[in-house]
């Protein structure tokens, strides 16, 4: 009984924050559109990224997200460009289509070593809900029967061949992002801003490396700082990350010619630990010509992976 309030309680936070809160990725570099426009054409070859999230499968009212992208390097505007589609729904049924381009250039600075980045993102936002699934407590809010709003994102990244920074403005523009009816509220700007690297720790050609990541972002009144490292040998990958004292993230992915598979599990800890089922993430990366790192936007990968 306690467990069904619990999620009651979840879930009605859900409903009314689902649009004022952006979904976020535990292995956010396997959607590198979503982390900003500055990524598109970071892998020096056309590239397609698919990710998709299961969380909390315990609770009603937990989360289904997916992700797919394509992105590649632009020699014309020495940059690159790339569009995305982005899909979440909950279980009392709100959803959530985004489709999203992203364009950038590349600014070279010193003997080439060193690019900085700025891009931008258009999207188109629409939402539905189906009144079926919602709390008996729920069905007599006055609802929108859908809802569709344009939104504006920019980025600036520093980009060299072992590390990188960056952040990211979402919804500069604040549209107006509520499905309650004669409700203004506004889609709050999301500030995210991260960096990592590459250090080489074993192998005579770099076989083995560590690659450490700090992610902080902040929208409303919500802020989520992550932190850990991506360890690789050879073709094995694994991760381990804290977030904001609620989840320990692991993770495990296997390397080919120019795939990438990854599956991470996300461990609730605190007052939720062993109530919300974690989160499940599995995320692929495919790599349509072979790279070449002389091409026209070199960039770290974070886990060199």
């Amino acid at each position: 009984m306690r467990n069904y309030l619990l999620g009651f309680v979840l879930a009605l936070v859900c409903v009314g924050q689902l649009v004022a809160q952006d979904i976020s990725f535990s292995q956010p570099f396997f959607a590198p559109l979503h982390l900003g426009p500055s990524m598109a054409g970071g892998a020096n070859t056309p590239r397609v990224n698919f990710l998709w999230r299961n969380q909390w499968p315990k609770f009603a009212g937990g989360f289904r997200e997916m992700y797919f992208s394509y992105d590649q390097p632009v020699e014309r505007i020495h940059g690159g460009a790339g569009a995305y589609y982005q899909n979440s729904r909950d279980t009392n049924g709100v959803t959530l289509h985004k489709i999203a381009g992203a364009v950038n250039l590349s600014l070279i600075t010193g003997n080439g070593d060193l690019r900085i980045v700025p891009g931008i993102e258009v999207a188109t936002v629409v939402g539905g809900i189906d009144k079926t699934n919602f709390f008996s407590s729920q069905r007599e809010v006055p609802l929108k029967p859908s809802l569709n709003y344009m939104d504006v994102g920019v980025s600036l990244f520093v980009h060299s061949t072992h590390y990188m920074a960056g952040v990211t403005l979402n919804h500069l523009n604040q549209p107006f992002g509520s499905f309650v009816l004669y409700d203004n509220s506004r889609v709050e700007t999301k500030i995210t801003a991260v960096a990592c690297a590459v250090i080489p720790i074993g192998g005579r050609h770099g076989e083995t490396n560590i690659s450490p990541m700090i992610l902080y972002t902040s929208q409303a009144d919500t802020q989520t700082f992550c932190f850990g490292f991506m360890w690789k040998k050879s073709i094995v990958a694994g991760s381990v990350y804290y977030r904001n004292r609620s989840d320990v993230i692991v993770g495990l992915g296997l390397k080919f010619d120019r795939l990438r598979i990854f599956y991470s599990y996300d461990m609730t800890v605190g007052n939720l630990a062993g109530r919300t089922g974690g989160a499940h993430e599995i995320s692929l990366m495919l790599f349509l010509k072979p790279r070449n790192d002389a091409d026209v936007f070199p960039s770290v990968e974070h886990d060199n992976f």
